[in-house]
């Protein structure tokens, strides 16, 4: 192998793995014929020769550590371990099976710990409990591999490489996550209590190995908790106030071990081991946010819970916050939050401002979720709670210190927010910002403070703006004060004068910063507002001067990404308003069409094509049925190239635009279609169309230069020895239902071959054909058949795009001579001689 060329590493472990792959294969293959030992006649391996196979799978299992190979020699050592139960039993001997696990215990031993997943090794623990036997039986190994798990380790007494914890909580998180173990009973469910334990105890080792390990074994246990089917949403947003998300009473230890944990690392929270101590119990604080605290212990629990919020590190505050907020989704938050908040205030140790940020902060989390599952309970408290804020002088006391007066702020303007909603006076009615502001939070939620004050006076929008011109803000610092104006007013409930004042205003952020992030939302909340008064039919009240200025300019700065796909996002809205103001001559939409054609193409990112997709939905919602002009065409294709596209929410986009045109809410497949047909009643004498349509037939955008079909054929044809396939950048597209398609088109369109431009596309397109139909009579003289040539999907796409094309254009404007190839090879499919080819891809030949 070595003299071979172009062999490199990844090529011979490639090689090396598709070698284990088949043997093992065929091996497990081999041995599952030992279920037929009971029948007479039906051949079986031996004895010697099964565990001859078990023997060099586990041995495998041992040693390798590919992951692929390990995982296809692992089905085939389960087989094995699975099928012991069909040998004799020997007396004196003890069992293979027997043999296996106190090999499996040898290897976590003796093992080095090169890997963290720890190989085979988890594999063969799950194969031989697979088995279901007696001995050994389930409750044994669960018992030795927990009593390994639970040694302790120290760095000083190893090198980090030796180590049989990290074997052993990888053989536990595989038996959790094990589905066919989980089918045989889940016997493993009644030790998920005590895995909590022992996950959480891992967590809290000296050695990088043994924590890493704990926290996958974690992983896997809060999935078997919850089950991995729950959205990221979900996960993040945890309890809602209602049912438990987890039944405790199936775990009727939990609560318990839950409260254990809890207790066990508040004695050290404050201690120099904060970040390691509150790792072990991260556990149960996730747990409790999720699924909601359990009614046994549920009072002690949450004041194990609060005793976090006073910790030095910042994530553990915040993660107790999240955590408290899931247990006060009830009547009586606010007394809870006032007493916490007066222990804060009181606390006079080295981490008392850290108390009163927590308590800010599970206060913060609290308004959220109210608003979210309960608004009218918080809209009742928000009285007694915004009296209590103000008399507690939080602003005055911790002037001092900035990440105290941040949160302050931010649980402030939030419930002005919820007060400006409703029309309510601001209280607490002033609120003391220091002068000195070094935390980039504070410069945040202090520039966000003004911005809702000087919003209730005289000339709001006007107010804001200077806000944020004379302030001499920074990237981040605009860009979130951009981001909380639409919050202060919504783009649907906000008076006319508001939303035009609030355009002009983006425009300016737009043309007068030079920093990407701020134009980035300032171009967004634009288009939010431009959309709602196209919704409206007020295209008329916007200022086409400057949204005309800004198109202008946009293009011509530096750009990132983000920027781009913004302008992009952007652009539909424009061309349609400026349209609607002066009609824009047909080369601005060609260019435009050209661009959205580009930033919708395969190779482009998903956001980039989102973008687009959105483009196109506000464009076409002002045209609508009166798209049909020439010089919409181009966009017309964009987007019909849009209901093809590999992401599902382009192509829901591309149907939302493509409603505006046809009128009817359709999925993307019956929406490309009847697209087509609209296409072609009202452009079916368009020479661009008909050059569009023929493009497509060939196989190509009609952009692109066509290449023969032997060239295309070729190059499909050509063997690729590579070990990986490069994948397409459109799964979706189907050729062969494009062929079908465009070729429909085409004979739907009404050709005069009288005229130059007609003539010269058919005479290409007949030419192109049968220089096809001659490549093809080339692939009948091989022999075709369930791995012949025409089961390469490339190849069997381009002759079906060639022959359902050339029977159309055969029929109709074809060259005498394309109708004399045609029939040509008609005639050879149908010879005896010649060998069998798909029936599938002749089928459009029935048609003559």
């Amino acid at each position: 192998m070595e003299d071979m060329e172009g062999l490199d590493t990844k090529g011979l472990l490639s090689y090396s793995f598709r070698a284990v792959h088949e043997s093992s294969n065929l091996m497990r293959t081999i041995v599952q014929s030992m279920r037929n030992r009971s029948r007479e006649g039906l051949i079986t391996p031996s004895r010697k020769a099964f565990e001859a196979i078990g023997n060099l799978a586990f041995t495998q299992l041992a040693n390798l550590r590919h992951r692929g190979a390990f995982t296809t020699v692992a089905a085939t050592f389960a087989t094995c371990c699975q099928l012991t139960k069909h040998l004799d039993s020997v007396e004196g001997e003890v069992s293979l099976l027997e043999v296996w696990y106190q090999g499996t215990l040898k290897e976590i031993f003796s093992q080095r710990s090169t890997t963290r997943r720890s190989a085979g090794i988890p594999s063969m623990m799950t194969g031989i409990l697979s088995a279901n036997a007696a001995n050994p039986s389930f409750e044994d190994a669960m018992a030795k591999l927990i009593e390994i798990a639970s040694i302790e380790a120290h760095v000083v007494e190893t090198d980090g490489s030796n180590l049989p914890q990290v074997h052993a909580y990888n053989c536990l998180k595989d038996i959790f996550k094990n589905s066919l173990l989980t089918s045989m009973g889940n016997k493993s469910e009644k030790y998920l209590p005590q895995c909590l334990e022992l996950a959480a105890s891992g967590l809290r080792s000296e050695i990088w190995a043994i924590r890493n390990c704990g926290l996958i074994f974690l992983r896997s246990l809060i999935d078997s908790l919850f089950g991995s089917q729950e959205s990221k949403a979900m996960i993040e947003a945890g309890w809602d106030g209602k049912a438990n998300r987890i039944p405790y009473h199936r775990y009727p230890t939990l609560p318990t071990v839950l409260a254990s944990l809890l207790k066990s690392g508040r004695t050290i929270v404050t201690s120099a081991n904060a970040t390691s101590s509150a790792e072990s119990v991260f556990p149960a604080l996730d747990i409790i946010r999720r699924a909601g605290p359990p009614d046994l212990l549920r009072d002690e629990i949450q004041i194990y819970v609060a005793a976090y919020l006073s910790s030095p590190v910042w994530h553990v505050r915040e993660i107790a916050a999240r955590t408290l907020c899931s247990c006060l989704l009830h009547d009586k938050w606010l007394s809870v939050v006032q007493d916490l908040l007066r222990q804060a205030l009181n606390d006079k140790t080295v981490n008392g401002q850290n108390h009163v940020h927590g308590v800010l902060l599970s206060l913060k989390f609290l308004i959220e979720r109210f608003t979210e599952v309960a608004l009218d309970r918080l809209i009742a408290d928000l009285p007694e709670l915004t009296a209590f804020l103000e008399t507690s002088h939080i602003d005055s006391l911790y002037v001092n210190c900035p990440d105290v007066i941040a949160a302050y702020l931010e649980v402030v303007n939030m419930i002005w927010i919820s007060q400006i909603s409703r029309s309510q006076p601001l209280q607490p009615s002033k609120v003391l910002i220091p002068s000195t502001q070094g935390s980039a939070l504070l410069k945040a939620q202090s520039i966000i403070s003004k911005i809702l004050f000087v919003s209730q006076g005289k000339e709001p929008v006007q107010q804001v703006k200077t806000v944020l011109f004379e302030s001499r803000l920074g990237a981040d610092t605009m860009a979130t004060a951009l981001e909380s104006i639409p919050r202060l007013w919504h783009s649907t409930s906000t008076a006319s004068e508001i939303r035009i004042a609030l355009c002009d205003l983006y425009i300016d952020v737009c043309l007068r910063t030079k920093f990407t992030e701020p134009q980035v939302v300032a171009i967004e909340n634009l288009v939010e507002l431009m959309n709602q008064l196209i919704t409206e039919d007020k295209l008329d009240s916007l200022p086409i001067s400057s949204l005309m200025n800004l198109w202008n300019i946009l293009p011509q700065r530096s750009l990132n990404p983000s920027l781009s796909n913004a302008i992009v996002r952007a652009s539909g809205c424009l061309v349609a308003i400026m349209n609607h103001h002066q009609r824009l001559p047909a080369t601005a939409f060609q260019n435009w069409g050209t661009m959205m054609a580009d930033a919708g193409s395969d190779d482009k990112s998903f956001d980039t094509r989102f973008a687009a997709a959105q483009s196109l939905c506000s464009f076409f919602s002002v045209a609508g049925a009166s798209s049909a002009h020439e010089e919409y065409l181009p966009t017309i294709i964009v987007l019909y190239d849009t209901l093809n596209d590999d992401d599902d929410e382009v192509r829901e986009a591309g149907s939302a635009a493509a409603k505006s045109i046809l009128g009817q809410n359709l999925v993307p497949l019956e929406a490309s279609n009847r697209l087509l047909r609209w296409l072609i009643q009202h452009f079916s004498t368009s020479a661009d169309l008909k050059a569009i349509t023929a493009s497509r037939v060939a196989g190509y955008r009609h952009e692109q230069l066509w290449s023969s079909p032997g060239a295309q054929l070729a190059a499909a044809l050509r063997s690729d020895d590579s070990l990986f396939a490069v994948e397409e950048q459109n799964l979706f597209v189907d050729e062969v239902r494009e062929a079908s398609r465009w070729a429909t088109v085409f004979q739907s369109l009404k050709w005069d071959e009288g005229k130059s431009e007609d003539g010269e596309i058919l005479g290409k397109l007949d030419e192109w054909l049968l220089d096809g139909l001659a490549q093809m009579q080339q692939l009948l003289e091989q022999e075709d058949g369930p791995l012949g040539w025409a089961s390469n999907p490339s190849v069997f796409a381009i002759c079906a795009s060639i022959l359902r094309s050339a029977v159309v254009l055969g029929k109709t404007h074809g060259s005498p001579k394309l109708r004399q190839a045609i029939a040509q090879f008609k005639d050879l499919v149908k010879s005896p001689n010649h060998h069998h080819v798909s029936k599938l891809l002749m089928e459009p030949l029935e048609e003559l």
